[in-house]
């Protein structure tokens, strides 16, 4: 398969003082689709994928299968090459463990290093509706 070239416009992101060779990537498991999200170390996005804007077609199953992941990242390494990227912290939202194993074998795959992991997990804000109350 031959792999499409790419022209990446780059802001001055990586530029500031810091680590430029490190990035962070949100990973966001939802009902019907995948999203990931390259940040810098000061959390200023990059760009964002989702499965579906990647080019996988069909149904929510296809596009939150693991290998949906490879599509994201053939979308997003133009941008880690042309930044200078060799090291990725991966931070999971929504305890996406089955996709994280998968995602760090396809960082591997492109010769970069997955430095550290966590999770970030989506506390309920004040809007909650209460229980209600029983009836008797």
């Amino acid at each position: 398969m031959v792999a499409k070239v790419r022209k990446v416009k780059t802001k001055k992101v990586f530029s500031q003082t810091g680590n430029t060779n490190i990035c962070k990537i949100y990973v966001r498991l939802v009902f019907s689709n995948i999203f990931c999200t390259m940040t810098d170390m000061r959390d200023r996005v990059v760009i964002c994928c989702s499965a579906g804007s990647s080019g996988v077609t069909g149904t929510k199953r296809r596009k939150i299968a693991p290998q949906a992941l490879q599509y994201i990242m053939r979308k997003m390494y133009p941008y880690m090459s042309k930044y200078g990227v060799r090291k990725v912290e991966l931070v999971l939202v929504n305890r996406v463990s089955k996709i994280a194993y998968h995602l760090a074998k396809e960082i591997a795959h492109y010769g970069l290093l997955v430095s550290f992991v966590t999770e970030k997990l989506v506390l309920a804000h004040n809007g909650v509706r209460p229980r209600k109350l029983r009836r008797n």
